[in-house]
């Protein structure tokens, strides 16, 4: 093989690569279409659900059997997601189902999240800043060092000379080892944000799979093993600091169950939910004073938990959104791209090189593909030779090898 050849070669895999990177964005760019995810939440006041979602005239909200309801009606029926509302108006009700619906337990009670495999999924830089619990001050302030666990042990660095600090190093190590920790850590689990209302530092689970609570409290580490529950291998936590102080944040297993971390002595408490997939679903948990909406969603559908305060399932629903404006639009992609390439995955955010097949549908393009080629090619004979090479590229690659061959002509 000549140089010229091998060249040549090198070009045509050089476009496959590119466009089977940028082509298949180019295609969504025009016939993406959005689907409307709806709004559901459980009313206590109806004891059903209340679906809220676009329509012809903007937006609509109606019950389980189809009534529509004003977005006035809609306030009053979800009082405690709406109250501020109602307050404005000065509407809100003096009790709901015997439950005295006073401000201030209707702000505590008001708590969200959100995890979705781009979360639960992602690799963290594993560097993390450690602030002070008991500080004496209205906000937290983050501190300049930031620490890593290893198998050596906890290491502080300093984040403006880069510096170890070996003797807070040493200190919490010599604490975690004292409360059985053994290193390296697995997870490193925390809400590094001085946006919340007090800091509940890291949960973190050892080599032996140990899971344990570490934060600092006036200067000192705190170190406790949680005792976590056996037969519960921990995926991914989520730290939620809140006022109610009912729960530390959740805990998803790998089995696809998800927990509330109690303060009550870290007791892990099973929400009842199905249908979970931590690499495919997100789940967003909204609570009120009254009502805890759990929810499992994916882009085609949603399912909704209504649970009381004492995680006591009242009604769940499964709803699906998805209109199949898409489907024409999908099936179109997988003819025309049999595979395509990304330094991103979708779910996790993780940078790598992936890549996705189109599945048997793509037979049809790549065969469609290889025959253009041949009857480019047969024209070309004449000034640049036949090269079934080059039909093999485009019969594996599809359009990504037939735009190469026509771009770059073969050479003697």
């Amino acid at each position: 093989m000549t140089i010229s050849k091998l060249g040549r070669i090198l070009v045509l895999v050089s476009i496959v690569f590119v466009l089977a990177n940028y082509l298949p964005d180019f295609y969504w760019l025009k016939f993406d279409k959005p689907v409307s995810k709806p709004l559901i939440g459980y009313s206590p006041v109806l004891n059903q659900f209340l679906i809220g979602g676009k329509s012809a005239d903007g937006f609509a909200w109606k019950d389980e059997a189809g009534r529509n309801y004003s977005r006035n009606e809609w306030e009053l029926y979800l009082p405690a997601s709406n109250y501020r509302q109602l307050l404005y108006e000065n509407i809100l009700p003096d009790s709901i189902n015997g439950e005295k619906m006073d401000l201030d337990s209707l702000r505590l009670h008001r708590i969200s999240l959100r995890v979705g495999p781009e979360v639960s999924s992602s690799r963290w830089i594993q560097l993390f800043p450690l602030m002070e619990s008991q500080s004496g001050r209205v906000r937290l302030t983050m501190l300049d060092d930031f620490f890593r666990i290893d198998e050596n042990g906890i290491t502080f660095i300093d984040s403006k000379t880069n510096e170890n600090d070996a003797a807070k190093s040493k200190i919490y190590t010599d604490a975690m080892l004292k409360a059985g920790f053994n290193f390296p850590s697995k997870l490193i689990a925390g809400n590094p944000s001085t946006m919340k209302p007090f800091d509940e530092g890291y949960f973190v689970i050892d080599s032996d799979n140990k899971l344990f609570h570490l934060k600092m409290v006036k200067g000192k580490p705190f170190v406790k093993y949680t005792k976590n529950p056996e037969g519960v291998n921990i995926k991914f936590i989520m730290m939620m600091e809140n006022n109610l102080r009912n729960f530390y944040g959740i805990a998803i297993s790998t089995d696809n169950k998800i927990y509330y971390i109690l303060y009550d002595d870290y007791k892990f408490l099973e929400m009842p939910i199905d249908k979970y997939d931590h690499t495919m679903n997100r789940f967003v948990y909204m609570g009120d004073y009254l009502v805890r909406n759990l929810i499992i969603e994916n882009d085609t559908a949603t399912a909704n938990y209504a649970t009381d305060r004492n995680n006591k399932l009242i009604k769940a629903i499964d709803y699906k959104f998805y209109d199949g404006s898409k489907d024409a639009a999908i099936s179109a992609f997988n003819l025309i791209f049999p595979f395509s390439l990304s330094f991103e995955e979708p779910k996790s955010g993780v940078l790598d090189i992936f890549f996705n097949h189109s599945g048997i549908q793509s037979v049809w393009g790549l065969i469609l593909s290889a025959i253009l080629a041949f009857i480019i090619l047969r024209k070309r004979k004449a000034a640049n030779g036949f090269n079934y090479f080059d039909v093999l590229i485009a019969a594996f690659t599809g359009i990504y090898g037939l735009i190469a061959i026509i771009l770059i002509k073969n050479v003697e």
